[in-house]
């Protein structure tokens, strides 16, 4: 699994080549079809889906932006900059998480080739009722998911140092793994998969 995420995610694609050939901007029409750039879950996944993995744009700043969806970051090699809500500069290292909900905005600072990371991207209706029936004690990332027009004080984001847990970089791996090799939604494994890994973090909310 080592050797298919390392080859997957280290693929120079057609949007890193065209920023290596000269260009200096994110296309925003990849990502939105509206003025403002709140990334659009439609355009970022496969039909009837709800949760999808993309690996992170490299070589380019990637400007300020929300999604409709819950990101979640997981840093496979390297290391990366989030500057979160304008004011919050974190820096992930390998095996760190970092969870966003919709009411986060962010930036990230430019990756290097050897910098991995992927998004994966969770609809809120991906974490239903089954899905906290399995990841007990989860009332605080309950609030985190359905967060609607957060108050400052709301929590936006969690971060995750968690490269020494060896638990959480197998489900990450898991997770990912399933998502991009099944190309139709098996929620009997995704579902599952998430819910434990959430039950291994829930350990680390500190």
């Amino acid at each position: 699994m080592h050797q298919y995420l390392s080859e997957h995610l280290g693929i120079i694609s057609d949007e890193e080549q065209k920023i290596l050939n000269g260009s200096n901007c994110v296309e925003k029409h990849i990502y939105t079809d509206t003025q403002d750039f709140i990334v659009d879950f439609r355009k970022m996944s496969r039909r009837h889906r709800l949760i999808n993995v993309r690996p992170h744009t490299r070589f380019i700043h990637f400007p300020v932006h929300r999604h409709d969806y819950i990101e979640i970051v997981w840093v496979y090699a390297g290391s990366m900059t989030h500057v979160i809500n304008g004011v919050k500069a974190i820096k992930l290292e390998k095996g760190d998480l970092l969870f966003l909900n919709r009411e986060a905005s962010h930036e990230v600072l430019p990756c290097d080739r050897q910098d991995l990371a992927v998004n994966i991207l969770a609809r809120p209706e991906f974490f239903d009722r089954s899905f906290f029936a399995q990841a007990p004690d989860s009332g605080r990332f309950f609030d985190f998911v359905f967060a609607q027009g957060a108050k400052p004080k709301k929590e936006t984001y969690i971060h995750f140092p968690t490269s020494g847990v060896l638990p959480v970089q197998n489900l990450s791996e898991n997770l990912i793994w399933n998502v991009l090799n099944q190309p139709n939604p098996n929620r009997d494994v995704e579902r599952p998969t998430m819910a434990l890994l959430m039950s291994h973090l829930f350990n680390h909310l500190e």
